[in-house]
């Protein structure tokens, strides 16, 4: 078997518009955790978290600590998906 690259080539310049789009999808999730979460020492709280199909924000705190959302990018999907601790889904 010949020595074949386990991932495929990404050419930067054909890939611009995604990656800025994915760029600016982070930064708007990573401002809604926080504007949403608690303040703690440092920034460690807001971290976005990869998995296996994308990106996360993690459980985010809302109705005053009650319930929780995360928002995830699921790459391979194309989509942002929204979820709540109370069975609430939406994505688009």
């Amino acid at each position: 078997m010949e020595n074949q690259p386990l991932l495929p080539q990404l050419s930067y310049k054909e890939n611009v518009s995604k990656k800025m789009t994915l760029h600016l999808f982070l930064q708007i999730i990573g401002k809604i955790r926080l504007k949403m979460t608690p303040r703690k020492n440092h920034w460690w709280y807001l971290t976005e978290y990869i998995g296996t199909s994308g990106f996360t924000t993690g459980p985010v705190p809302y109705n005053s600590g009650a319930d929780q959302f995360d928002i995830s990018i699921k790459v391979l999907k194309h989509q942002l998906e929204v979820s709540t601790n109370q069975g609430d889904f939406e994505h688009f």
